[in-house]
């Protein structure tokens, strides 16, 4: 790979560019805690996601900086990557951008921001493989890329943020399929995303 195949965000880092140096099973316990902070099933969600160890291109040989991260890869070859510490936070994809599609059969189509809301629908449901397709928009991935299978489908079931963005995808997706239903606004209205709302239930559920 080469060193400016991934771009970071510059808000968070000096340098634009950092680079992944190996893919594997997840077995971070950083990660693995931060997973379950957010109510997710360690073996679910390595049914889905893997361990990304990367540097910072700067770093020098005799330095030992190593980084782990949250992966998924989307349709394009391309990588969304949460990476973590005390504050965790969103990278930007390596290029190029895209959906990340999770097969599934050609009748309903389920739409998830990103992979953690992906996960906390199968937790809330209590499944480990949903029958139906879904896609994860992740970040950066243009709504053109959904676009162009969105018809493919009988049914869209949309879980997007209920935040004006979020509303707003929304709606440019429900202007392209007749059958697309808003399911954030119907099943957790009161919550931003989708692992908020499972955070709710699961404090309810203990206490």
């Amino acid at each position: 790979m080469k060193k400016n195949d991934f771009d970071c965000s510059r808000r968070h880092y000096s340098s634009q560019y950092f680079e992944i140096t190996k893919i594997k099973e997840l077995q971070n316990k950083s990660l693995i805690n931060y997973i379950e902070m957010r109510g997710i099933d360690f073996h679910l969600a390595s049914l889905y996601v893997k361990e990304a160890i990367w540097k910072h291109p700067y770093t020098q040989i005799w330095e030992v900086k190593r980084h782990y991260g949250i992966t998924v890869k989307n349709d394009s070859r391309g990588y969304d990557m949460s990476y973590g510490g005390k504050n965790w936070r969103q990278t930007e994809q390596k290029r190029p951008y895209g959906i990340t599609t999770i097969p599934g059969n050609k009748r309903v189509l389920n739409i998830f921001e990103d992979i953690f809301d992906f996960l906390s629908f199968l937790t809330f449901y209590e499944i480990k493989v949903t029958p139906f397709t879904s896609i994860i928009l992740n970040e950066h991935s243009p709504l053109q890329k959904l676009f162009k299978v969105l018809l493919e489908y009988e049914l869209v079931n949309i879980y997007l943020e209920n935040t004006p963005i979020g509303l707003e995808s929304t709606t440019r997706i429900q202007r392209k399929h007749p059958r697309a239903v808003n399911c954030s606004a119907q099943l957790y209205p009161e919550y931003k995303t989708f692992n908020d709302f499972l955070l709710k239930i699961k404090a309810i559920d203990s206490g």
